[in-house]
Formats: structure tokens, sequence, C-alpha cells
């Protein structure tokens, strides 16, 4: 008896019906179109950095052998200087520094300071972070 309730409330009520469900797509369609509910942020990629993270034990191993494989002065300073700051400043042998008239970069170190106190340009040291800690010159 309620299916048959059901279906004459549906044939007498078919136009009022048919006009709701119309009304309801004409709105999804108008909102999908006009983007009026979704705020896109636009984001543009700068720099991607990817760093593991390593146990104590290998993070030692890996400053060490950083350090250890290479021999002179000019290599290390020239493999410091390819190194971004969040890896720099956790290498015992590279500190990131900054030069008077210049941006910081990363440059060779050796006992907890920069091995070069004035950049190429001649550039006076100003300060420099080795192993985290920043220490103003």
């Amino acid at each position: 008896m309620n299916v048959r309730n059901s279906i004459n409330f549906i044939m007498s009520h078919k136009f009022q019906i048919l006009l709701v469900i119309i009304g309801l797509f004409v709105m999804t369609s108008y909102y999908s179109i006009s983007n009026k509910y979704s705020k896109r942020a636009s984001y543009t990629l700068k720099r991607e950095l990817m760093l593991e993270g390593f146990e104590n034990e290998e993070r030692k191993l890996f400053k060490n052998g950083f350090c250890k494989s290479l021999e002179n002065t000019k290599e290390l300073e020239d493999n410091c200087n390819k190194l971004v700051k969040d890896l720099c400043v956790n290498v015992d042998c590279c500190a990131y520094a900054k030069f008077k008239d210049e941006p910081a970069k990363c440059v060779a170190a050796r006992n907890g300071e920069p091995i070069f106190k004035n950049s190429k340009k001649d550039g006076q040291l100003s300060y420099f972070i080795y192993q985290n800690k920043k220490i103003n010159v």
C-alpha cells in the first residue's frame, strides 16, 4: 500500500520534482564553472632539498667520510662551496660563513672555524655557523 501511495505522490507532483532537479543541476553547473568556492593557492618551488634521517652512528660516518675523502684545502673549499646551508652546518670540515658585502656561503673549516678569514673578493668575515652554532667575529 505504501508503494502505491508513493507512486501516486510522484505522479501528482512530477512537475515540481522535475523543477527541483533542474534547479539543482543548474546551481551545481554554475558553481563548478565559476569556481566560486574553490580558492586555489599558487605555489612555486624554489628549491627541492632531500634530507634523510641518519642514525647518530651513520651520521658520524657521513661527516667523517666526506671530510676524509677531501685531501687538500682547495678541494675541500670547492666541495664545501657546493653544499646547501642545511648540510653545511652539520659537516665537521665546513662552516656557513658570511663575508662583508657578500651573500653567505658554505666554506672549508678546520678546528671549528673557517680556514680562510677573507673571501676571494677580500671581504672580511662577519660571522659563521659551525655545527649549528652561530659565532660572530
